[in-house]
């Protein structure tokens, strides 16, 4: 299982949450990625957005044909202030720094973290 968290802040009046296709986490991360990472094709379910501040979006994609039901699992936070979203994500971040699997992507974003409990084949 793969754990793929990305924290966004949005402040701009001009984002319109009528231009997000629901589910928004399956759109924002997509199939192909998951399949990408599970190395088949996969389903999904997901969820609209839940709460209002923060306001979250779920999405799970599972191996059409692993046997061991491979998964990764994908959420989208939208806080209403970027002070929010940064004592958020580091929290997470202090709670899960020791855990097996966790580590911090560089590259992606301003902060992206992710977590496995090691069962993604390496191809």
């Amino acid at each position: 299982m793969l754990i793929v968290i990305l924290f966004i802040a949005m402040f701009s009046p001009e984002t319109a949450e009528a231009g997000l296709r629901k589910p928004a986490g399956c759109d924002f991360f997509t199939r192909a990625n998951a399949e990408k990472i599970l190395g088949s094709e996969v389903t999904w379910t997901g969820t609209d957005a839940t709460g209002s501040d923060p306001k979250k979006w779920t999405c799970t994609f599972v191996s059409k044909t692993a046997a061991d039901g491979r998964k990764v699992h994908f959420g989208l936070i939208k806080f209403g202030s970027e002070q929010a979203a940064r004592d958020d994500f580091d929290s997470i971040v202090r709670s899960n720094t020791e855990l097996k699997g966790f580590e911090k992507w560089s590259g992606i974003g301003e902060d992206a973290i992710v977590h496995t409990d090691g069962l993604l084949n390496s191809s």
